[in-house]
């Protein structure tokens, strides 16, 4: 189930980097792959312990008896072992017997349930647990309006501009493959970027002269080179607006202390 899980995940960040490269069709696909894969995996687990779970009360099956044979996140049942009625009161506002929280389990771990519980020195006890039941998908409306969305977003891409995009997002995994996530300051995409403009203008220079169909081919590939190398930089910046890079330690001395000489 952790290789499901992990599937899932992949095809979720594809479909953002599908988004960030303006290419709702990618995006839309891995989105409904991993939403098929994870209403399969629900459906599988739910039949496995189906029968099991008809032998308790509302699906909830208590730890003692048994516990899961897959890993995943399950809806649990606990309770804290030393908190006294005073401390109940005064932390939810009434005596509870016990609380329910989503926590993640895996059965080759020692501790089996690996998620922790926000609770102090771990003093806590799970005593039933249950299935996460399938996720909302919205209403029938909901969801004729989101493919309508998609719809619109498709109709204004050209078929040209798909295969462009397609072209550009090959040449960037390429770019990734050979040197890595690529993380500079400005003035550097500068230089990185004038280089591939440079040989673009250099290929659309000799093809007034010399106009053959490789020396046009050229200047597809070069402008092809520009593109993915202007993504290459917005990817960078977008890292830095979402937290993901440290501004002060990407520029050096570049950025001063005092915010308000800070880049944006």
């Amino acid at each position: 189930m952790s290789m499901i899980n992990e599937q899932v995940k992949e095809l979720r960040k594809a479909a953002k980097w599908f988004d960030a490269a303006c290419f709702p069709e990618g995006s839309k696909l891995a989105n409904e792959a991993a939403d098929t894969i994870e209403s399969l995996s629900f459906k599988l687990q739910a039949k496995n312990m189906e029968l099991a779970a008809e032998d308790y009360g509302g699906g909830w099956i208590p730890c003692e008896d048994r516990l899961p044979e897959e890993y995943g996140e399950y809806l649990v049942a606990w309770k804290p072992l030393y908190m006294t009625k005073d401390q109940m009161i005064e932390s939810v506002g009434r005596v509870v017997p016990h609380f329910y929280e989503i926590v993640e389990y895996d059965p080759d771990d020692d501790k089996k349930w690996i998620g922790d519980i926000e609770q102090e020195n771990e003093e806590y006890e799970i005593i039933a647990w249950q299935l996460l039941p399938e996720p909302y998908h919205g209403t029938v409306v909901e969801c004729q309006e989101e493919k309508e969305k998609q719809s619109m977003k498709m109709s204004i891409l050209s078929k040209e501009a798909e295969k462009i995009l397609t072209s550009v997002l090959e040449e960037r995994k390429r770019q990734d493959e050979k040197w890595g996530e690529q993380n500079h300051i400005p003035p550097v995409w500068g230089m990185i970027i004038g280089e591939e403009y440079g040989e673009m203008c250099q290929a659309i220079n000799e093809f007034g002269f010399n106009p053959t169909p490789e020396i046009e081919e050229q200047i597809y590939i070069e402008s092809i080179h520009t593109m993915a190398s202007c993504m290459a930089m917005l990817e960078c910046l977008e890292r830095m607006r979402c937290g993901k890079l440290e501004k002060k330690i990407l520029y050096g001395s570049v950025i001063k202390e005092d915010s308000e000489n800070e880049y944006d």
